[in-house]
């Protein structure tokens, strides 16, 4: 099954990259921000991975409706997918997305800016650290796609410009 029902024609290149030209900035700070900090303070590691895929859960599941109606009409147009969930990260101060496509290979890679959670941790930690955000694409991907996916964030914003997030389709 292909990602997208009307791909953009002459493809010269293995991925597609959307959106094409400049994105507008978000602000990085977020209520997440704070949250996250005062559980690193009071727990572990563990307990911030923990917490942070749950509240991804939940926040999916508290903006559902929209969320699957934005899959419902999106998944034929990549550009107004990405517009669509781009406005969504915007509004709840998440960041912005590009998305590089290879159905070939069954494989997506999200460049993620601004994540409030690698903002938090600039700089002090040097794994991964943006366990929402894996997670919330995972619930988004997985419902797009409507199959399993692997997701994983292989560069975190903590030490570079973005966020870089493997997805496989199984």
């Amino acid at each position: 099954m292909a990602l997208f029902q009307n791909k953009p024609k002459n493809l010269e290149e293995d991925y597609l990259s959307f959106p094409k030209g400049k994105i507008n900035h978000t602000n990085a700070e977020s209520p997440f921000g704070s949250l996250i900090l005062t559980i690193t303070t009071l727990g572990d590691e563990n307990d911030y991975i923990f917490i942070s895929q749950k509240s991804a859960e939940t926040f999916y599941e508290n903006n559902k409706d929209f969320l699957e109606n934005m899959e419902n009409f999106s998944c034929d147009n990549y550009e107004y997918f990405t517009q669509i969930l781009n406005t969504f990260l915007h509004i709840n101060k998440l960041g912005y997305a590009k998305f590089l496509i290879n159905e070939n290979q069954k494989k997506i890679f999200i460049n993620h800016y601004e994540s409030p959670f690698a903002e938090i941790f600039k700089n002090k930690k040097n794994q991964p650290v943006c366990h929402f955000l894996t997670k919330f694409y995972g619930i988004i991907f997985e419902n797009l796609l409507e199959k399993p996916i692997k997701i994983k964030e292989t560069e975190c914003g903590v030490n570079n410009e973005k966020c870089v997030f493997e997805i496989i389709i199984d």
